[in-house]
Formats: C-alpha cells, sequence, structure tokens
C-alpha cells in the first residue's frame, strides 16, 4: 500500500516526471504535487497509516490515511 494520496491508485505514467498528471474529479494535476496530500499528517508530527479501503472499477486498490493524535500511534494503528 502507498502512502494516500488524492487519487486512487493508477497505472504508472512513463512520460518524464515534469510532464506526468493525475486524474482527479476536478481535472488533471501534476504528478508532483502528490507530496503535499501526504504531508497534512507529517508536518505536524501525527501517526498516520495507510489502510486498504477497496478497489476502483478497474480493479485498482483504494486507500485511506487514518491520522491519530500525537505521540498516540497505537489509535491510529487499531483503527486500520
Amino acid at each position: 500500500m502507498r502512502p494516500c494520496t488524492l487519487p486512487s491508485a493508477f497505472r504508472h505514467d512513463t512520460r518524464p516526471f515534469e510532464e506526468r498528471t493525475v486524474a482527479i474529479l476536478e481535472g488533471e494535476r501534476p504528478y508532483g504535487n502528490q507530496p503535499f496530500w501526504v504531508s497534512h499528517a507529517s508536518l505536524p508530527g501525527l501517526p498516520a497509516i495507510a489502510a486498504p479501503v477497496g478497489r476502483t472499477s478497474a480493479g485498482l486498490p483504494v486507500g485511506a490515511q487514518i491520522v491519530g493524535p500525537l505521540c498516540d500511534d497505537d489509535t491510529a494503528i487499531t483503527f486500520a
């Protein structure tokens, strides 16, 4: 399971990195913007875990990022 980002899992894009995009409901976004969505938990030092929650219609995995309280990793792990 990869870290959760705005889109669900997607097929690998072989174009040069700066040309890659990911499709979300609002349209195409630069591939390099994905770390922004992971950083909401990591910047303040909160424990976070990615948990599988289903699959897309194409059979690709969908995950949810579960964020726990500061210094309480067990809550996020238990919930996941």
